[in-house]
């Protein structure tokens, strides 16, 4: 038995006449959601931990990469394609009472998000991007610190929940390439990055008119009709967002500091920051995607920010001719097959001069 386990038993040993029976509850819970994990999804940078721990979890130890804690209890589970199976999300997850960042992508995990997610009242970031998860999304409504939300790429069906408009703190939900259908509800004014492409929403786009804060905007591939709202303040904010940090604070985890636009940021979960990697929190922060919808009318003016670079609107059925507009940095216009009109005056390619693809 290695030295760092005989510290964690002894630690425990010596202290075991000052912990309630309770607190033993919990940490054998925790140790048995480790087991349950490993048993579903086979970690490679784990052994097996089954049968040397099962009155607490392994806290910080070098054989389980990716799990973190904080008081002895698990703060943070980071298994981001380690997987050597296809297993399932066992329901003892929600065992992990103090788990403040889950992040489960890019494994191939089948069957459903067990409801037990909704135990895990500490939990701010979900990560469970590029697996074969299916059902509906379960109710999680007691996550009330969730910043941010991850379900990229799975099988999933049904509605976009309503009470996602309650978590006042949600800055990024992604949701594209699912079977996801309805009209999509409230959504928080929080958010700055929202991803709901390749599923089939529908309604329009006045759903999103309040949210001012967005700084990217991905709806392609889905079948939203009507007009852009011609007051709309999509991209108000954009040219202050590589600027932005946001600070979210917890009882359990006492500093997450998230900058937006790198790809690693830091966690203070202790003492110590901790790294937490997440190739996905990267935001094309001056794109706007609204391809293969079934959206309509006249480009309103305000659609052309002065610091969007990117905008894609081709196959809808917009109309009318090009507005006037001040696009200094748009590099990539794409309005193909659709209904407008009109020439391409001198006036437009003056309104913007580094355009190289239309």
């Amino acid at each position: 038995m290695g030295s760092s386990l005989t510290s964690s038993s002894s630690s425990l040993s010596s202290t075991s006449e000052s912990i309630s029976e309770t607190e033993r509850e919990l940490l054998r819970a925790e140790a048995e959601a480790v087991c349950d994990l490993y048993t579903e999804l086979k970690p490679a940078s784990w052994k097996d931990p089954c049968e040397e721990y099962t009155e607490e979890p392994p806290c910080n130890e070098t054989a389980f990469e990716g799990l973190q804690c904080l008081d002895g209890h698990i703060s943070s589970v980071y298994l981001m394609g380690d997987a050597t199976r296809q297993g399932t999300i066992p329901p003892t997850i929600g065992n992990f009472l103090q788990l403040a960042t889950l992040d489960l992508s890019r494994n191939k995990i089948a069957g459903t998000i067990p409801e037990t997610l909704s135990r895990l009242r500490e939990l701010v970031t979900i990560s469970l991007w590029n697996n074969s998860l299916t059902g509906e999304i379960p109710c999680l409504q007691n996550l009330t610190s969730l910043i941010l939300i991850d379900l990229d790429s799975n099988l999933l069906t049904g509605a976009l929940p309503t009470w996602i408009v309650e978590f006042a703190d949600l800055f990024q939900l992604r949701i594209n390439m699912n079977h996801l259908s309805g009209v999509v509800p409230p959504l928080p004014h929080s958010l700055q990055i929202l991803t709901l492409a390749e599923n089939t929403f529908s309604g329009t786009l006045d759903v999103f008119s309040n949210l001012t804060l967005l700084v990217h905007l991905d709806l392609c591939g889905n079948q939203f009709r009507g007009s852009i709202p011609i007051h709309s303040k999509f991209w108000t904010y954009i040219s202050n967002a590589q600027k932005a940090v946001i600070t979210k604070s917890t009882h359990r985890s006492p500093s997450i500091k998230i900058t937006l636009w790198k790809q690693t940021f830091y966690t203070k979960f202790g003492p110590e920051p901790v790294v937490w990697h997440s190739s996905k929190l990267l935001a094309f922060h001056d794109t706007c995607q609204l391809f293969s919808n079934q959206l309509s009318g006249e480009l309103p003016a305000t659609l052309f920010s002065t610091a969007v670079k990117k905008l894609l609107l081709q196959n809808n059925f917009f109309n009318g001719t090009l507005p006037i507009f001040k696009a200094p940095k748009l590099l990539n216009l794409d309005l193909s097959s659709n209904m407008i009109s009109g020439p391409i005056t001198q006036a437009f390619w003056l309104s913007a001069p580094k355009l190289n693809s239309l």
